[in-house]
């Protein structure tokens, strides 16, 4: 499912008209995967059919299952928002049974409770980040 958007993105990007002007060293060609002298195997001008794109979906998406960084970084995000839903949908009835408050109340709460964590992630962040520029 999650890579069904990866349908719609082109083959590959047009390359601007100086570049391909512009002539590079053996030893850049080699380090440089998208040079002016690596030909694309589609270019932007011609549009791919379906069929190519049904052909290629598989492999494609067998490339991309098998990199480590993407599959930790969904198996991540599934994690954050099935935390956050969980957070969302529980807690309030929790701590209108638990300590006894009306449910008007415990939301009220957890709206405070998630805009302070909103305001000191952001107060950290500014913090650290802006010492780099």
């Amino acid at each position: 499912m999650s890579a069904i958007p990866f349908w719609f993105l082109p083959k590959s990007l047009p390359m601007p008209v100086e570049k391909h002007k512009t002539s590079c060293t053996p030893e850049q060609t080699s380090f440089i995967k998208d040079s002016p002298t690596t030909g694309h195997k589609f270019r932007p001008e011609e549009p791919a059919s379906l069929r190519q794109m049904a052909k290629e979906f598989v492999p494609t998406l067998k490339s991309l299952l098998g990199n480590p960084v993407y599959i930790t970084f969904l198996c991540v995000t599934i994690i954050q928002f099935n935390s956050l839903i969980g957070m969302v949908t529980y807690k309030p009835k929790y701590i209108e049974q638990h300590y006894g408050q009306s449910a008007s109340k415990a939301n009220f709460l957890m709206g405070k409770q998630t805009v302070l964590k909103i305001q000191s992630v952001l107060l950290i962040c500014i913090t650290f980040l802006g010492s780099f520029y």
